[in-house]
């Protein structure tokens, strides 16, 4: 199991550091970003996501929000389709 999840973080590790970093630089020169605005957006709307999930995580389970009997939405996802990780 570790060895898989060291080969996974590779594989994060060069699309983000090479070949997803290499798009968002040439944004309007690829299909995927059209633009420097769509680069953007594409990173804020993954950074506000990020802490949307910390605080569903870190806050909500401390504050009694957050229990096995009413999980998160994300938390939902994950047990209707274990294939969503």
């Amino acid at each position: 199991m570790s060895e898989d999840i060291a080969d996974l973080s590779g594989d994060i590790l060069f699309e983000w550091t090479d070949a997803y970093a290499d798009l968002m630089r040439d944004a309007g020169g690829n299909t995927l970003f059209r633009s420097q605005d769509d680069a953007i957006q594409s990173l804020f709307t993954a950074f506000v996501e990020g802490l949307a999930e910390t605080s569903d995580i870190r806050l909500s389970l401390p504050l009694g929000q957050l229990t096995p009997q009413n999980p998160s939405p994300s938390q939902r996802d994950r047990r209707s389709n274990p294939c969503a990780m």
